[in-house]
């Protein structure tokens, strides 16, 4: 027994009603249902949209300006505008200070022994890196104004050290070496 569905609507009207002309596609209507790790939509260059483990959308995501408009992208306070030409214009406030040599250079070497020795014994002012290297042939360790041998951070024969300590130029460094040793580091400080 087959059943027959009738309806009033002949051929040509049914793919007008299914046919949405303007958006140049056929309507569907559908749910799609997906859990975390699940890709759900995958398109013909096979680049895929999956939901992330915390719920978020994993997309690349492809924005045209050629309309000659600028896209604004904001997190409700900071705004970083992309211009027609590719260029960024970022709504960045406050100062923004480039690390490398702006105002000075100064250049030391420091015997270091068995008491912790401040590296450099005295700082260059205004100074936003600071690099120490490992000259003679016994171990140094670094950290703090308690450091000990066995605590401290080690640097070995010709290694060297770089810091940017531009938020915080006056930060000191020490050195000791390990009971009767002596060693010497080179030290290079930029303002």
């Amino acid at each position: 027994m087959s059943s027959t569905i009738t309806t009033k609507l002949d051929a040509d009207q049914v793919i007008k009603q299914a046919y949405d002309e303007p958006n140049k596609r056929f309507r569907v209507d559908a749910t799609v249902t997906a859990t975390l790790g699940d890709t759900i939509l995958v398109d013909s260059d096979g680049d895929e949209l999956d939901i992330n483990p915390d719920g978020s959308l994993n997309a690349n995501v492809t924005i045209d300006a050629a309309g000659g408009d600028n896209i604004k992208i904001s997190d409700g306070t900071n705004t970083l505008l992309v211009n027609p030409d590719g260029s960024i214009n970022a709504g960045i406030s406050g100062t923004i200070n480039p690390s490398g040599l702006s105002t000075a250079l100064k250049a030391s070497r420091l015997t270091i022994t068995s008491v912790a020795t401040q590296v450099p014994t005295s700082a260059l002012t205004g100074r936003n890196t600071m690099s120490v290297r490992v000259l003679g042939d016994k171990d140094i360790v670094f950290g703090d104004s308690t450091v000990t041998f066995a605590t401290g951070y080690p640097k070995y024969q010709f290694e060297e050290m770089v810091l940017d300590i531009q938020t915080n130029p006056t930060i000191n460094l020490w050195a000791i070496c390990n009971t009767g040793e002596t060693c010497e580091v080179a030290i290079l400080e930029i303002g």
